[in-house]
């Protein structure tokens, strides 16, 4: 590992770099499946979004549990295989690659934290060329709990050597996750008709210190944040 820096970046995944356009009532239904052959449909309250049910399940209810570990595999197992139901349909938002090009050639140190599986991660970021630019990727299957819990976040930036992160999201609970981990939030405001948007405001509420409408933007702006 080479010396502790500042010049690190991690980012989100889904609807920041990439849009996996899920279907999130697939995602549900692949959860509930799985929630309902352990036995443990009724200890999530909330079924209105698979991710929420997942983190109520695995972060809070079954946190203690000691069968904790052998229930959060099958519910990763059932997340991924609802994720992967759009690989063919993700698509790459114009400017990812180059903000990792202009990252990677200023000798930047990348990590990823998501909460989308390692799985769709890896062969997504590799449909797109992504995948070589990332020094670390932690997603739902790697140590801690999920956005937005600072756990991730902070070893990603432990394994890349970072101090000072920016974390790049594009979702309230990315900035409150980055505020936790003592980074600093970059907001970039999603555009998609599958999720609610959030307003710039609320991003600030929450901590972000900069927003940018596109990714594209990004290369503009770290040349401001990191001048020289």
């Amino acid at each position: 590992m080479r010396g502790r820096t500042d010049r690190g970046v991690v980012f989100d995944f889904d609807l920041t770099l990439v849009d996996l356009k899920l279907d999130h009532d697939a995602m549900v239904e692949h959860l509930r499946k799985a929630t309902s052959a352990l036995g443990i449909s009724h200890l999530a309250t909330s079924w209105s979004s698979a991710f929420g049910a997942y983190r109520e399940l695995v972060d809070e209810v079954l946190l203690e549990d000691p069968g904790r570990d052998r229930i959060k595999r099958r519910l990763d197992q059932a997340m991924a295989a609802g994720e992967y139901l759009a690989y063919p349909i993700a698509e790459a938002y114009p400017g990812a690659k180059e903000v990792l090009e202009y990252l990677r050639a200023r000798d930047f140190r990348i990590g990823l934290v998501s909460s989308n599986s390692l799985r769709i991660i890896e062969s997504t970021s590799r449909k797109f060329r992504l995948w070589r630019f990332f020094d670390a990727v932690w997603g739902r299957e790697s140590y801690g709990r999920l956005k937005p819990a600072p756990d991730k976040i902070r070893g990603c930036c432990t394994q890349l050597g970072i101090e000072g992160c920016f974390y790049v999201g594009d979702d309230p609970s990315d900035m409150d996750a980055a505020i936790r981990a003592s980074c600093r939030g970059i907001a970039v405001i999603r555009l998609t008709d599958r999720l609610p948007t959030p307003s710039p405001a609320v991003l600030r509420e929450r901590g972000a210190e900069r927003l940018v409408w596109s990714v594209k933007e990004l290369p503009d702006l770290f040349e401001e944040l990191f001048p020289g």
